[in-house]
């Protein structure tokens, strides 16, 4: 578990702005690394806007950036089992300040009422994103994917009961895929852009930038 969230941090270090210096992560358990030692390393490398004492994925980012000799400043607003939508509605004082980069890390099966179905993801991630933009137009946003959870395959009662991982994985990419191509028909309009590049393919996450 240590090595996958290690990989996760890497990865986002790659795709960052050479020039950036601000980043914040937003997110949940996938994001802090809930009951893996990751969860609690080096909380006091970053600012955890929830006074919680979280290190997590954005510690690890920190540092892989001092091993590069990057300086970063590191912050984190995390909350277990919540998604984008509670983060806008209820954390929205916290996020609204000047980033360069910002991590968005959504609920694992997009929506717990409506599990597989991206609507509320969507539209929340898109909230943050211009949240994100009104502060710098030129902020690097991206959107996490999370991996596929092996637990709602082979239990009962699931959408993705009995049928192969890959087919969650692919649900969560399609929702991704969706929401890339709404921000993109509107790109000369949002400075922040949007792309899409690997995060973690392997395991079935990714991100890309809002």
């Amino acid at each position: 578990m240590h090595r996958l969230f290690s990989g996760i941090a890497a990865l986002i270090l790659i795709a960052a702005p050479a020039t950036a210096r601000d980043i914040l992560f937003v997110g949940n358990s996938f994001t802090f690394g809930a009951g893996s030692p990751v969860e609690r390393y080096r909380p006091d490398s970053v600012t955890d806007l929830n006074r919680e004492g979280i290190g997590g994925v954005p510690a690890l980012f920190r540092s892989f950036a001092e091993q590069a000799g990057l300086d970063w400043s590191v912050s984190l607003e995390t909350s277990p089992g919540k998604d984008l939508a509670f983060h806008y509605a209820n954390k929205r004082a916290a996020i609204d300040r000047r980033w360069d980069v910002v991590i968005l890390q959504g609920y694992s099966t997009l929506d717990a009422e409506n599990p597989g179905d991206p609507t509320r993801h969507g539209i929340a991630a898109g909230r943050l994103a211009a949240l994100v933009h009104a502060r710098n137009p030129r902020a690097q946003v991206n959107l996490v994917e999370t991996w596929s959870r092996a637990d709602l395959t082979y239990r009962p009662g699931s959408r993705w009961s009995g049928m192969p991982i890959m087919t969650m994985a692919n649900d969560l990419a399609a929702a991704r895929s969706r929401r890339g191509a709404h921000h993109a028909r509107h790109r000369r309009h949002d400075p922040g852009g949007i792309g899409l590049e690997p995060c973690d393919r392997a395991r079935g996450g990714r991100c890309q930038p809002l």
